[in-house]
């Protein structure tokens, strides 16, 4: 074929590539539609595709693969919310505390009032750190009461809990300078939160975890963005320790 066919006009009984490819998307689409594919225009449920933060080694993706999680809300193709949660589990809080012991050079005298504050937090807390990217690079201040999306968690009996804190974390915070120890993705368009919900220890009342995931949900006027962790005991403190604490 002549290297400028594209170049010349449509007619009538001559092979044009570019109108032969329009058909091709054309018809890809609408089969997309007849197998019931979910489109970002669809507003029923929350669209979740991949989120901000990236493991930046083996060791990352060894310690928060299982916790992690990421979710996107678009509207007409376009990025409204990106949003990644880490929960400050158990593992967390180690390897936080860890970080601070090698980077400071504390001693274990100065490590142990750090390591009961954290240990109060864990008993008192369901507590994320959570990274916001606005689309179009707009800010999104879930630490103000006038911001247009609200935080909830739903915990594992379907109970939805506001925030009792909303901090953001400053990228100047051992907090900040942690998370991006092991991600990729912090930077001038993004926020960083610590989101506090109240814990109750069920295991100290004698109550079971319920069956439903914990979620965490960003929604607004322009949806809702829901991080499921199918695996909630990661967010109490297990049964032996927590009868071990005075």
């Amino acid at each position: 074929m002549d290297q400028n066919t594209t170049n010349l006009p449509a007619k009538r009984g001559r092979f044009c590539p570019i109108r032969q490819r329009g058909r091709s998307l054309i018809g890809a689409g609408l089969l997309g539609v007849l197998l019931g594919c979910t489109t970002a225009q669809q507003r029923e449920s929350p669209t979740n595709l991949l989120g901000t933060l990236r493991f930046r080694d083996a060791r990352a993706v060894e310690a928060f693969q299982s916790t992690h999680r990421a979710g996107n809300l678009y509207q007409d193709f376009r990025p409204v919310m990106v949003v990644d949660a880490v929960p400050m589990d158990l593992q967390y809080r180690r390897l936080y505390l860890a970080m601070l012991k090698e980077r400071y050079l504390l001693p274990d005298a100065e490590l142990a009032p750090l390591q009961a504050d954290s240990d109060q937090d864990f008993d008192n807390r369901v507590e994320l750190v959570v990274l916001v990217y606005g689309g179009s690079n707009v800010p999104v201040p879930l630490e103000k009461a006038s911001a247009l999306w609200r935080v909830l968690l739903k915990d594992d009996d379907g109970q939805l809990l506001p925030p009792s804190r909303i901090e953001k974390v400053k990228d100047d915070s051992p907090i900040y300078q942690y998370v991006n120890r092991y991600f990729y993705g912090l930077d001038r368009w993004s926020q960083l939160y610590r989101i506090s919900f109240p814990k109750l220890e069920k295991t100290l009342v004698g109550k079971t975890i319920g069956p439903e995931p914990m979620q965490l949900l960003v929604t607004g006027i322009d949806g809702t963005v829901v991080l499921s962790w199918q695996d909630t005991s990661i967010f109490y403190r297990p049964p032996l320790r927590a009868a071990a604490r005075p």
